[in-house]
């Protein structure tokens, strides 16, 4: 949902009022994937490299059968690799198909950050105090000063995107 979450607000920002949208919901955005990267717990940064590297695997026909021109890749050695941070798969894999230099360069641009001004439409970006992805302390709130359009709702509890109740039975 991060991803998700950055791509549709970035999406906001490059396009203005010309969209079809009406408005919409970022939901667990890391606004500042540089910023973001290094404050990721050793845990959870593992275990993201783990989920990227499982979905990769569900998708590996379709990478096996790219044209030669995009075999840079390197599907087979990025699943082969013992990855133990995000940093790793997207070293492997992720800033190649994205066409980026270096994961330094591909996490400074990915991020939406510095189009929040740009947003035409209402955006909701939710977010929770304890998400161990996206850290609180990178929320651009800021932004909502100069721009009536974003709509920051911070919770305490929700996790990356979850916002269940569970076990712990913990109201927002």
């Amino acid at each position: 949902t991060s991803h998700g979450a950055n791509l549709i607000t970035k999406y906001l920002g490059a396009v203005g009022d010309q969209t079809k949208l009406l408005g919409a919901v970022s939901v667990g955005n890391y606004f500042d994937l540089y910023a973001s990267s290094k404050k990721i717990g050793a845990f959870w940064d593992y275990m993201l490299a783990i989920i990227l590297k499982m979905a990769l695997r569900k998708q590996i026909r379709e990478f096996r059968n790219l044209p030669e021109k995009l075999q840079f890749l390197e599907c087979e050695k990025a699943l082969g690799a013992k990855i133990l941070r995000t940093k790793d798969f997207d070293e492997l894999f992720t800033r190649r198909l994205l066409g980026y230099d270096s994961v330094a360069e591909y996490y400074k641009k990915f991020g939406c950050k510095n189009v929040l001004e740009n947003i035409k439409k209402p955006l909701l970006c939710m977010q929770s105090l304890d998400d161990p992805i996206c850290h609180y302390t990178e929320i651009p709130t800021e932004k909502s000063k100069v721009n009536e359009n974003l709509i920051f709702y911070i919770t305490k509890p929700g996790g990356h995107s979850a916002w269940i109740q569970g076990i712990f039975n913990q109201s927002i």
